[in-house]
């Protein structure tokens, strides 16, 4: 039976996540301007209700992802849900570009052998 206490915990702590990587992006600490001219674009091409949108909707989307990881464990795995939601646009690319045969036990293994690396 599915445990969604911790599941739920993990979505807010992997879109915690998400907004950590956006404020490195933001305030320079990470540099990726791409990245960041796609989640915040100049204020000329568009309002800040659209940016805080997409800022949020990345946000969702990494706690999201970090739910669906989170589901299979019995306890909260709090770092692994916060690495999850700042490195979810990876994660999902690599699933959706060739690691399809790959079942989720193997990438949750290869997440935490990252963590633990």
């Amino acid at each position: 039976m599915t445990n969604w206490v911790p599941a739920l915990w993990a979505a807010l702590i992997g879109a915690a996540g998400s907004l950590a990587y956006f404020t490195g992006l933001y305030f320079g600490f990470l540099q990726n301007e791409a990245i960041l001219s796609r989640l915040w674009p100049p204020a000329r091409q568009s309002g800040l209700a659209v940016r805080l949108f997409r800022v949020l909707w990345f946000a969702i989307i990494g706690g999201s992802v970090a739910f669906v990881f989170q589901l299979p464990e019995t306890s909260l795995a709090p770092i692994q849900a916060f690495i999850v939601g700042t490195t979810w646009p990876t994660i999902v690319s690599q699933v959706l570009t060739g690691r399809q045969l790959d079942s989720p036990e193997v990438i949750r293994n290869q997440i935490e052998g990252l963590l633990e690396g």
